[in-house]
């Protein structure tokens, strides 16, 4: 018999300064529908004005975005850090637009829609970095509107906002079930049959594979522990810490890689922005040569991009299938009780993980701040800007999501090893 499922829609709203807040957000969406499936038969789908809204014509761009978005949205989840974004005929900023009309939504029907609203601390953004136009608009909405209106949520970095979401939206829907009944029905929720749709197409339109950042540290230590008896759970074992061994060590090479362009790019970087300074300094002005310097330092950067395209998800995809090979594995690993020692040793390759995806936050947050500063002098070094700024947006959430991974198998593995003792 086909298993009813409810689909509740997420509408992810934020400037462009938090994008990877919003890819990690569709990650917490990925992770927590086999459980919401199988806990309240309940199936997330994020939307968002990029990955939801086709090109369009209106009044005015958030016009657009409003007709094709419209009342499709069960839960509204707002993010606002150091930018409040730019102004509508209707409103401070599209985000703020569309926080109204999800709050008079809420007034006007309580149970047709929920509400929740995050602010990112600006603690690691420098003061000269700052566009405090935009801050200022940023903390008069706070003070304005949110303190007034609403209970919000605040984090200090991406690994923070991933914590809180995932508990805030189980929670959300864990909280209105009663036995097999939903306490809050939402007007727009839509049923479907499981076994009418793939998963694949419970996602969202246009989403991008999780990936993870760059780091020129390696990790050598093996992840390769068996316990010594081999009975069947313990050759299932073997399958999956062999596949886990492997899928991380190809990880370390694309990450490799990625430091290596990394590496080659700040140079050119460097170097173009010589070029510039000279040609900008000539008199009288060389607008030709300027031009050119600038759509020489554009190619550079498109270049960039295109092989972060290629090699992050590279390293993003071995290493969560290192992790899923790992878990697969751990429950009959556990079974077999195996020793002290090889749990630490397990561990402390968790250990050294851990700490390089941590430190790779930010390096990639200030190097997404630099470019983000820098103004579009052409049309060329706007595009590839845009693509670069997309490509960090998905290392820093990666990152985010990767490192919460490795944590929580760290976690479960501690606990075994005091369970032993």
């Amino acid at each position: 018999m086909p298993q009813a499922i409810t689909l509740l829609s997420i509408l992810g709203s934020c400037p462009s300064d938090l994008g990877a807040e919003l890819t990690v957000l569709q990650s917490v969406v990925e992770e927590l529908n086999p459980k919401l499936r199988d806990a309240y038969s309940v199936q997330l789908r994020l939307m968002t004005a990029v990955n939801s809204v086709v090109p369009g014509i209106g009044t005015d761009p958030q016009a657009v975005v409003n007709s094709q978005i419209g009342e499709q949205y069960d839960i509204y989840i707002g993010l606002l850090g150091t930018r409040f974004g730019t102004k509508t005929p209707r409103a401070g900023s599209g985000t703020e637009e569309e926080f109204r009309e999800a709050r008079d939504r809420w007034l006007n029907s309580p149970t047709s829609v929920r509400v929740l609203f995050y602010f990112k601390a600006a603690s690691d953004v420098s003061v000269q970095d700052l566009d405090l136009e935009q801050l200022s608009r940023v903390q008069k909405f706070k003070k304005s509107t949110a303190e007034k209106e609403l209970l919000y949520a605040e984090f200090r970095t991406t690994n923070d906002f991933l914590r809180l979401v995932r508990d805030h939206l189980w929670d959300l829907v864990a909280k209105q079930w009663d036995g097999d009944k939903c306490k809050w029905r939402p007007l727009g929720a839509e049923e479907i049959e499981l076994d009418r749709i793939t998963l694949q197409e419970l996602k969202t339109p246009g989403q991008a594979a999780a990936s993870v950042g760059i780091e020129l540290a390696k990790v050598s230590a093996s992840i390769s522990v068996l316990p010594e008896e081999a009975n069947d759970d313990s050759m299932e074992v073997l399958d999956a810490i062999v596949e886990a061994e492997d899928s991380v060590q190809g990880g370390m090479v694309a990450l490799d890689r990625i430091g290596e362009i990394t590496r080659k790019q700040n140079e050119r970087f460097v170097e173009g922005g010589k070029v510039i300074k000279f040609a900008a300094a000539q008199t009288p002005p060389n607008t030709k040569a300027f031009k050119s310097a600038v759509d020489a330092a554009a190619d550079d950067l498109a270049a960039y991009a295109r092989a972060l395209r290629q090699e992050i998800p590279a390293f993003s995809s071995a290493f969560i299938s290192g992790f899923n090979a790992f878990e697969a594995g751990m429950d009959a690993w556990i079974k077999t009780k195996p020793t002290t020692e090889q749990i630490i040793k397990v561990e402390q390759t968790l250990d050294k993980v851990i700490p390089i995806l941590d430190s790779s936050r930010d390096p990639v947050l200030g190097f997404r701040d630099v470019l983000a500063r820098i103004p579009n002098l052409t049309s060329r070094f706007r595009t590839a800007n845009r693509a670069t700024l997309s490509q960090l947006d998905e290392l820093v959430a990666a990152l985010a999501v990767i490192s919460d991974r490795a944590q929580s198998i760290s976690a479960r593995l501690k606990a075994s090893h005091d369970s032993a003792n």
